[in-house]
């Protein structure tokens, strides 16, 4: 059996201490979230996008309201690191998603991901309670908030251009313009491993660029 399904093997008494998968988020994410939904793509086998959630890669098959108030994802990994017989042992769960290949590519570019799970149900976080006086000095809040992704005082979510985080597309970009082969492939490899030396690279290429684009346009 594949070492990664060894997490999927019923738990021990004990507590093993992991850190549960975050569920609740502000408004403005679950909402981004959900633009990911693909449910209908899966189910006509055509390409899907990622959405990282809290950085983790995942495919959105529902969502509830119009809001929404309520999404549904799953988490998802290469098949590469899966393994052919490793998504056949995740089908025998007998969940519907579960052991699924999804298409992360095109359909001229196939990059198949295997759907493993477990299935993740994210909801708004409840906001906290105030006390009356702090009510309208709540109403009164100017603070500045980044237009991408929605955060106040200089934070920035992981996938918004100016958290410094590197994203799939900045190793995209990057691959693609040092003619790297399979620049697909490589970005989503470079995404999951993170390493300090390529990110590294990759950071002053991007600098670069954006000083020539400064350059242009003065």
């Amino acid at each position: 059996m594949p070492e990664f399904l060894m997490s999927y093997l019923p738990a021990d008494d004990e507590d093993d201490g992991g850190t549960p998968f975050p569920t609740e988020y502000p408004q403005w994410e679950i909402e981004r979230i959900a633009r990911f939904y693909c449910a209908d793509k899966i189910a006509r086998q055509e390409p899907v996008k990622i959405c990282y959630i809290s950085e983790q890669p995942h495919v959105v098959t529902g969502f509830l309201g119009t809001g929404p108030s309520e999404v549904t994802a799953y988490p998802i990994l290469p098949l590469e690191n899966v393994t052919e017989s490793g998504a056949a042992e995740l089908r025998k769960k007998g969940q519907f998603y579960i052991g699924k290949e999804v298409n992360c590519g095109s359909k001229k570019n196939p990059e198949i991901w295997v759907i493993v799970g477990p299935e993740n149900t994210l909801t708004i976080a409840a906001a906290a309670d105030l006390p009356d006086n702090q009510i309208e000095a709540k109403d009164d809040f100017t603070a500045v908030r980044c237009d991408e992704c929605g955060r106040i005082e200089g934070g920035h979510a992981p996938t918004c251009s100016l958290s410094g985080v590197l994203t799939y597309e900045n190793y995209l970009d990057y691959a693609q313009a040092n003619n790297i082969k399979n620049p697909k492939s490589y970005a989503r490899k470079m995404d999951l491993n993170r390493d300090p030396e390529t990110d590294a690279k990759v950071r002053e290429w991007l600098a670069s660029r954006a000083a020539k684009a400064l350059e242009a346009t003065a």
